[in-house]
């Protein structure tokens, strides 16, 4: 715990990407999820959620939370969630929405930084920080906002993390059809490289700055911030190659066997090579 008091004012001086900012003021996160892959990877990341978090009520922490999504569900479910993110008209939206549903109202509403979390130390039972660790490009950031969760949980408090697999562009260039653009060859080529994806063109489809890891490097830097890893699952698995993914989540029998095949090959470790989204859920143990 220690280590987390220099990373905090190291953080002071360092903006946030502006690429990244700018994307998300002009993307529309909001309605993300509601493509038939956006709902397969809403419904995945929520029953590996459900699997491991505490039991309501309890405190959650949903930093880079966007327009709350994740934070309306647990709401309801009963937790107290607390919404964090950089981007003030995702959490504006978020507020909004809320405010229309009174069984689903989060507690409060941050425009802050995974980097430096406002909450006071073990505030949280649990921390999600879906979307915070892969825009963080440099891996002194990426340690910095871990050393956040380490602090603002309390112990034996649970971390979900979500990265974004060095395949995925690759996998969308097949799923969408980029591969016939010449200007996005090069993006899957540094992905593969490096992992750190840049779109140097004003197409919003291939996404913004973000570094994609390989499943074991965000595993040991989870580790590296005093974290006991619990598990680290596939969100889509062999969802990802599925051709007509919108005939089969439009049928209840379709939708249902097509979660039941994930959730039974989550655990073959290769399938952690075949997916677009993994999580890792980790614990703080002191």
């Amino acid at each position: 715990m220690t280590g987390a008091v220099t990373p905090k004012r190291e953080f002071m001086n360092k903006k946030l990407n502006h690429k990244v900012l700018n994307y998300y003021e002009k993307s529309p996160e909001g309605s993300r999820l509601e493509s038939s892959m956006g709902q397969l990877e809403f419904e995945r990341s929520k029953e590996i959620i459900a699997r491991y978090i505490s039991p309501p009520p309890a405190r959650v922490l949903d930093v880079g939370g966007g327009t709350g999504l994740y934070s309306r569900w647990l709401t309801q479910l009963g937790y107290e969630t607390h919404l964090i993110d950089p981007v003030e008209n995702l959490v504006e939206e978020a507020k909004k929405i809320s405010t229309q549903e009174p069984h689903r109202r989060i507690a409060s509403f941050t425009v802050g930084d995974a980097r430096k979390i406002d909450f006071d130390d073990g505030f949280a039972n649990s921390v999600l920080l879906f979307g915070s660790l892969y825009h963080l490009t440099d891996k002194s950031d990426r340690m910095q906002a871990l050393h956040e969760a380490v602090r603002v949980l309390k112990t034996g408090g649970i971390l979900f993390s979500v990265g974004i697999y060095r395949i995925a562009s690759a996998l969308d260039g097949v799923r969408y059809g980029f591969l016939k653009d010449t200007d996005f060859e090069p993006i899957i080529e540094q992905d593969l490289e490096t992992g750190q994806h840049r779109n140097p063109t004003e197409d919003l489809s291939y996404f913004t700055d973000a570094y994609f890891h390989l499943p074991s490097e965000l595993e040991e830097e989870i580790a590296e911030a005093g974290f006991e890893i619990l598990a680290i699952l596939p969100v889509e698995g062999v969802g990802a190659f599925t051709s007509n993914l919108d005939d089969i989540w439009n049928c209840a029998e379709g939708k249902k066997s097509l979660l039941d095949i994930i959730r039974r090959t989550e655990w073959i470790p290769s399938i952690l090579g075949a997916t677009s989204h993994f999580i890792c859920v980790a614990k703080k143990a002191m």
